[in-house]
């Protein structure tokens, strides 16, 4: 995948939730689509051959394959991709586990992963979403190929943007 063009999410469900309300799987799809056909980026949503996910709830992965097409014409669902291995999530409870060296080579996979994206879109509320930001910045990516759906942006250190 790293050799084409293809759309990154980050969609946080299970602590996130109990933190602000949950924004629908379609949210981080559509702010893709909305920058892809914004007259300052020069690619289209027809141009994206597939998506990379990163979530901490494995049911998003099944919702972002069957809402693909919709948003990304001829994306076929196996072109629909996330880090597989490890423990699953509703085991990783204690410090030690989400500490650990495994966890760690994974969170970073998808960082990667995600700050190679044509777009990004995630939340700038999350410390992953700004991470992703500064990382893209890093590899001269347009600011404005990275969106949220929680806050218009980002900037490295605290958040203190309204909601729009």
């Amino acid at each position: 995948m790293r050799s084409g063009k293809y759309v990154g999410l980050h969609i946080r469900r299970t602590d996130k939730a109990n933190e602000v309300q949950p924004v629908k799987t379609k949210a981080y799809l559509a702010k893709a689509v909305n920058y892809l056909a914004s007259p300052t980026n020069d690619m289209a949503a027809t141009n994206i051959t597939g998506i990379w996910v990163s979530s901490d709830d494995e049911a998003v992965f099944d919702e972002v394959k069957q809402l693909a097409s919709e948003f990304f014409p001829g994306i076929a669902p196996n072109a629909v991709l996330y880090v597989t291995g490890g423990k699953p999530v509703q085991l990783m409870r204690g410090a030690a586990d989400r500490n650990s060296y495994e966890a760690m080579v994974y969170l970073r996979a998808e960082l990667e992963m995600l700050a190679g994206s044509a777009v990004f879109s995630g939340t700038f509320s999350s410390n992953v979403g700004r991470m992703v930001a500064l990382m893209r910045k890093t590899l001269n990516m347009p600011d404005e190929s990275a969106v949220s759906v929680d806050f218009p942006a980002w900037f490295a250190g605290r958040q203190r943007h309204r909601r729009e």
